[in-house]
């Protein structure tokens, strides 16, 4: 009986042992000559995603008898690809404890690299050991890259796996399990998946933080599923909803909430095609910014001028070689080509600097567009914005910049050109370098064409509030009052109920002042929006007018210039072609008070 007894408590201990290292170790590492110090990295969703930033966890403990700076370098791909990145993090550790940070190494997105990822990374403090570990990783070819709470993960996940193999060999895994406690707390975490699966036990467990970022990143574009045996509506999770009648699904923002049924132990294979058909980011960036994209038309490209150039090189080849040999060191004064050939050669670079100078100047030139989504409510007071922009430059003297704000940047496959440094066509290897505030590396580098699309999530306070609500039969239009920074115009909003109203058109509101509504035809504002909306990319054209449907939300357009484009290179001289402004009405105290069930 006592053998038994045991042996039940070593096999709990072990199962505890395992929920609690649900993520993956890939790195502990103790220096020579130290006592109790090491250096831990885990992997939350594996070690490499399709594009995104990757979350690990690093714990360091520091008893080598002084305070140290510990830095990790992750390096994604090499020089022989397309684009590699490299993410930079330094931890400033006091002797006698023990930290732990979470960190995000970014990818390249999958048209500019391949699915087998190889992933360097590098461990150092100044007068210990370092140490240098590669790992690689194959990831999906054509399936979604997705979490999954280790519940749903323990019965399901590997023969979930073995169906999506069956149907395409090249695919990895049906998703990444991870721990609740192991989530990143950090919107920025997420970008490496496509949607993330719950069950409602881990979902009650999550905490404030993980929270805030799980919807912060669904806000952004990702999807969240919640798995429950018993529930039929997602407001009992603490999620809103965009249109009161659907209660399983709803549209947060640019993304969206699912509630999916199962049976508590075992999810159906007809899941499989369910993600498949989802629209994932991988698939935006590559195929959403070709010829067709309204900012690559209309922008200024990049010439080449094949006449030009011929010319140079000719003048060039005939200075070096026969004016060169024959009159400048002719017979008997060959020793001055040590002398001639240089100043030739300096001379023609002199000029053709000179001659791009002139022509394409410094700096660049490029456009931008920006929906920028306010929501107010206490748990989250912040201002989603997402950016897509188009850029060509002359002479950069950095081709990287710096920024306050946390960003999810990943450039878009444009057309192939001479001037794209990650067309198929290219031969020149691009580095990313993210470094603290700092993007360094190739991001804008000289008489080239780049495009990016830009992620941020801003604290703010700024807001649309609702002063007024109507009641009875009245068709008096609701009161609302603008506390968004800048002046705005053009306002359209749907209120509780999906009555469509607007203000009158081209009427300014500043900031504090009360918004006047007119009531609105529907068709009428889906087409006006959709003109609106030009230089988006097709499916961005597709949420705005989504966003539109969403009751207690509202759109519209700065009166002039915003300080809410999302800022990268000072260098460029940009165009803010379109800026959307959108978000959910809050409502005040006395509205509140006067709903039902307040009285």
């Amino acid at each position: 009986m006592l053998t038994i007894r045991k042996g039940l408590l070593l096999l709990i201990a072990v199962v505890l042992s395992s929920q609690g290292t649900a993520q993956e170790e890939i790195l502990k590492f103790s220096p020579k000559n130290t006592r109790d110090t090491f250096v831990r990295v885990q992997s939350i969703f594996g070690k490499a995603a399709r594009d995104g930033a990757v979350p690990f966890q690093i714990s360091i403990r520091n008893n080598t008898g002084r305070d140290r700076t510990w830095t990790f370098r992750f390096q994604e791909g090499n020089s022989s690809r397309r684009l590699s990145t490299v993410s930079t993090y330094q931890f400033e550790v006091p002797n006698g404890t023990e930290v732990r940070h979470e960190v995000t190494a970014r990818m390249a997105p999958s048209f500019a690299a391949y699915t087998y990822r190889n992933l360097t990374l590098s461990v150092s403090s100044p007068g210990l050991e370092s140490m240098s570990r590669n790992y690689s990783q194959s990831t999906n070819a054509d399936f979604p890259t997705l979490g999954m709470s280790k519940k749903l993960a323990r019965s399901s996940l590997t023969r979930l796996s073995d169906e999506l193999k069956k149907i395409n060999s090249s695919n990895q895994t049906f998703a990444h399990d991870v721990d609740v406690d192991a989530l990143p707390s950090d919107w920025l975490g997420y970008t490496c998946l496509d949607a993330i699966l719950l069950d409602e036990e881990d979902w009650t467990l999550v905490s404030q933080a993980q929270r805030q970022a799980i919807l912060a990143w669904v806000r952004l574009g990702g999807r969240l599923d919640i798995f429950s045996e018993n529930a039929s509506d997602l407001s009992e999770f603490g999620i809103p909803l965009a249109r009161p009648s659907a209660t399983s699904e709803t549209d947060l923002s640019l993304g969206s909430v699912h509630l999916q049924k199962w049976n508590g132990s075992v999810i159906p294979t007809k899941f499989i095609s369910t993600y498949q058909a989802i629209d994932s980011r991988d698939s935006y960036l590559e195929n959403q910014f070709g010829k067709a994209w309204d900012l690559y038309k209309g922008a200024k490209t990049i010439a080449f001028n094949p006449v030009l150039i011929f010319a140079l090189l000719t003048i060039f080849a005939v200075l070096v070689a026969p004016v060169n040999l024959f009159y400048f060191a002719g017979k008997g004064k060959r020793h001055r080509l040590f002398l001639t050939t240089p100043i030739i050669s300096i001379s023609a670079c002199i000029l053709i600097v000179i001659l791009i100078l002139f022509k394409d100047g410094i700096g660049g030139h490029g456009s931008r567009v920006v929906l920028a989504d306010f929501q107010p409510s206490p748990g989250e007071m912040r201002a989603y914005i997402t950016q897509e922009q188009f850029s060509s430059t002359g002479v950069m003297i950095s081709p990287g910049f710096s920024t306050k704000e946390e960003l999810d940047i990943s450039p878009v496959n444009l057309p192939a050109s001479p001037f794209n440094p990650l067309s198929s066509r290219s031969r020149r290897a691009t580095q990313y370098l993210f470094v603290n505030d700092s993007f360094d590396g190739r991001f804008f580098p000289s008489r080239s064409e780049q495009a990016f699309s830009i992620r941020s999530a801003v604290p703010t306070r700024a807001r649309i509030e609702l002063t007024k609500q109507p009641t009875g039969d009245t068709a008096a239009p609701p009161e609302l009052v603008s506390n968004l920074p800048i002046s705005i115009t053009n306002l359209v909003y749907r209120d509780e109920t999906g009555t469509l109203w607007k203000t009158a058109e081209a009427l300014k509101v500043a900031s504090g002042n009360t918004i006047p509504l007119e009531a609105a035809v529907e068709s009428e504002t889906k087409t006006w929006l959709e003109s609106q909306s030009e230089g988006f990319s097709d499916s961005m054209k597709d949420q705005i007018l989504e966003l539109l449907l969403q009751n207690e939300r509202f759109i519209c357009f700065p009166s002039g210039d915003s300080s809410l484009p999302l800022e990268t290179h000072k260098s460029i001289r940009w165009d803010d072609k379109v800026v959307v402004i959108t978000g959910t009405v809050s409502k005040s105290k006395s509205v509140n008070e006067s709903a039902p069930g307040n009285e």
